[in-house]
């Protein structure tokens, strides 16, 4: 009990601090912070829903960077709790910390990674789309990426096979798959698809090419198994199954672009039987046309009876389409898969179309991307012509790379993009794949969903990490409901 009116009489101090603009009492901090590990689970709640309401204003973030490790600690410890309320409220404050890089870099030194992936296994624990926002904003960096792929390890790519196993399972097939009344229960939103975001996981990893080598190894056939995945997504029942469809599909799609960025990974994206690069390339950019009559009859079947389909319409979402014509851009830079998707394919006529149709609606961006950078490869004749291209393109990328790693390094969300982006490059597989930005500088890492049309980037990062709930609105970040009083 002596206990217990402790920890309450900190922790409404400490609330008096989160919601004013004084400077945060660190010692007070510091005492709320031992309740984490109290033998009482109301303790342990009551202190933990205070500090998440410390987490939401970056200007109070920083202030407990000073608490240092003691705090990411007994909140790592504490995302295992077998209360779930109380592990929810450690992972809202860990997803909140960790916008600040010093936080993510600490977490990665402590087991952060193997609690999330056994998070992720626990049958009754319903935030599992927080455990996935953590590992989210972990394989942002190459040491993070590293523990996720467990590289060395004997094991390694066990944890990716799990989550690949989480992602492409319906809700149906989860336990409890009624998230959204079982969160309410536990105090918190419901989310009816809380594994969508593994897709932006995948996308990170495939920053390193051990990532995109475990991707595009036939014998995980882990790249079937995202291709079966986005069969499900596209067909007419996959946004009712997968209420974050489209996060899913980006998600898939970036992943696979950036395993095109390797020659060595691209023959699984271009299989013999094209049954990826097809449908779900090819088709979302073909639409009816002028077409001569030689260039139907040289058309796989599908494409021709889709550009034969009145009623075929393009892919409406700008932010896939750019990806698309990333994809085959990274493609065409490899002679094996240029002369594949050039001379066997023959996609010329469908990106000439498509060309068309995007600088008609006067999207000057993707239209200088696909002029520039996509059909010079499919009109050029192999050898000196293409041999000047490929340099050109070469000394551009030089050029791009060395003014990014001259620019500013402020500490606004989108400076913070800049030097990620400078980071990720030094980090990039050698010898680099150069061509002009931005197609190849480097492989994509996830941005948020509004910066989607940023992506050009390959090493774009996310402007903010994932927050816990809406990112524009900082008192719904934590999304914390009231407690009732503790119990005696």
């Amino acid at each position: 009990t002596t206990a217990t009116a402790a920890a309450t009489s900190t922790a409404s101090a400490a609330a008096d601090a989160a919601k004013s603009e004084d400077k945060v009492d660190l010692k007070m901090v510091g005492e709320l912070v031992g309740f984490l590990s109290h033998d009482n689970w109301q303790v342990r709640q009551q202190a933990a829903t205070m500090l998440s309401g410390l987490t939401v204003r970056h200007e109070q973030r920083v202030q407990l960077l000073q608490v240092g490790a003691r705090l990411y600690r007994e909140l790592v410890t504490l995302i295992s709790d077998i209360y779930p309320s109380v592990a929810r409220l450690a992972l809202a404050s860990l997803v909140n910390l960790m916008q600040e890089d010093e936080v993510c870099a600490a977490l990665l030194r402590t087991d952060i990674v193997h609690r999330c992936m056994n998070g992720l296994r626990e049958k009754d624990f319903p935030f599992k789309d927080l455990y996935v926002n953590v590992l989210v904003n972990l394989t942002r960096s190459e040491k993070g990426a590293m523990l996720v792929l467990q590289e060395g390890d004997s094991v390694q790519g066990l944890y990716v096979l799990r989550l690949m196993q989480y992602f492409v399972a319906r809700p149906a097939e989860l336990p409890h798959h009624d998230w959204v009344a079982i969160k309410n229960k536990h105090g918190g939103a419901g989310d009816a698809d809380p594994m969508a975001s593994i897709a932006y996981v995948l996308t990170n990893l495939t920053q390193r090419e051990a990532g995109r080598t475990l991707m595009t190894d036939p014998s995980r056939k882990t790249l079937r198994a995202m291709v079966e995945h986005l069969d499900v997504l596209v067909s007419p029942v996959g946004a009712k199954i997968f209420a974050h469809a489209d996060v899913r599909r980006v998600g898939v799609l970036q992943a696979v672009r950036n395993c095109a960025f390797t020659p060595g990974t691209q023959g699984e994206i271009l299989s013999d039987d094209l049954s990826f690069f097809v449908p779900h390339v090819l088709l979302p950019l073909a639409a009816p046309g002028k077409y001569r009559d030689d260039e139907l009859e040289e058309m796989l079947p599908a494409v021709r009876r889709a550009v034969e389909d009145s009623a075929k319409v393009r892919e409406p979402n700008e932010s896939i389409r750019r990806i698309l014509v990333e994809t085959i851009i990274l493609l065409l830079k490899n002679k094996p898969s240029r002369l594949v998707l050039r001379d066997e394919m023959h996609i010329y006529p469908i990106m000439r179309e498509y060309h068309m149709w995007e600088r008609a609606a006067e999207r000057t961006e993707i239209d200088d991307l696909i002029e520039e950078d996509l059909i010079p490869f499919l009109i050029l004749d192999e050898g000196t012509e293409m041999e000047e291209l490929e340099a050109s393109k070469n000394d551009t990328s030089k050029s791009k790379s060395k003014s990014k790693s001259s620019g500013d390094d402020n500490k606004s969300n989108e400076s913070k993009s800049d030097s990620q982006q400078q980071q990720q490059q030094q980090q990039q597989p050698k010898p680099k794949p150069s061509q002009k930005k931005p197609v190849d500088d480097g492989p994509m890492v996830i941005p948020t969903a509004e910066s989607l049309s940023e992506a050009s980037d390959p090493n774009f990062s996310r402007a903010e990490l994932i927050h816990n709930k809406h990112e524009d609105d900082e008192e719904a970040m934590v999304d914390l409901n009231p407690l009732d009083d503790i119990d005696d």
